[in-house]
């Protein structure tokens, strides 16, 4: 198990708010960019797969 009193030290904390920030900032912009990218180009999702015929 992981010793929690590291969390008492304000740099570790900092650093754990500013990784949770990144993630949570990274995750939205995985899933609404994409969204908005086929909106103002008007394309489909079908219409930009590698893979589609």
């Amino acid at each position: 198990m992981i010793d929690l009193s590291i969390f008492r030290d304000p740099t570790v904390v900092g650093a754990a708010v500013a990784m949770l920030g990144y993630a949570a900032a990274a995750q939205v912009m995985m899933t609404i960019l994409p969204l908005y990218l086929q909106d103002a180009f008007g394309g489909a999702a079908r219409e930009h797969l590698c893979f589609s015929r």
